[in-house]
């Protein structure tokens, strides 16, 4: 195959090498689309704890944060050392209060002290009328809060409800992108 494709591009020239490399490409960007996809997609659906390139996805279940961040919205994530916070700065955290204890939450960063456990930050959802009853420390910070959609989180709610009609379509859309450039490729390598 390989040698195939080395007369190809000896035989046809640039135009061959263009026609190779754009079917490469249409293979990889198929399969980081769906590999992309689906992990968003499950991400955002099991409460953001998978991770790509350090951000990670939620889907806001609360109405702490109205009307800045609506109750709904997919949020994106950006994982952060907790000593690179700012006050006002929308922070991501599990929660270890009792009922909520491993529930994602992104409020904002009221205040940040430190103490004999290291450093802390006060929240408080813009919504709330006080701060949160939980400290957020290192061992239950996730990071900041970069992006949010209401659209993104509207669509996520949507294709969660149809999960399996999503799936085997972005599978099936992936699958013919990759047949279409190999077979282009595979032609590309018969006219030689």
């Amino acid at each position: 195959m390989v040698e195939n494709v080395v007369k190809m591009c000896e035989n046809k020239g640039v135009n061959g090498v263009k026609k190779l490399v754009s079917a490469v490409f249409a293979i990889a960007a198929a399969l980081f689309a769906l590999f992309f996809s689906l992990l968003v997609f499950f991400a955002a659906a099991k409460g953001g704890n998978a991770s790509v390139f350090g951000y990670s996805f939620s889907i806001v279940l609360s109405p702490s944060m109205e009307p800045e961040i609506m109750t709904g919205e997919l949020i994106v994530v950006k994982a952060a050392d907790i000593t690179e916070v700012k006050i006002g700065e929308n922070v991501v955290f599990t929660s270890v209060i009792v009922g909520m204890s491993g529930e994602r939450v992104v409020h904002k960063a009221e205040s940040i002290g430190e103490d004999e456990k290291g450093i802390f930050i006060v929240t408080k959802g813009v919504n709330n009328q006080s701060v949160d009853g939980d400290l957020v420390r290192e061992n239950n910070f996730i990071g900041k809060e970069v992006f949010h959609s209401l659209l993104l989180g509207n669509a996520i709610a949507f294709l969660e409800r149809y999960k399996k009609i999503f799936i085997v379509g972005v599978i099936l859309a992936a699958a013919a992108l990759a047949v279409k450039s190999a077979s282009d490729v595979m032609r590309a390598t018969r006219r030689r």
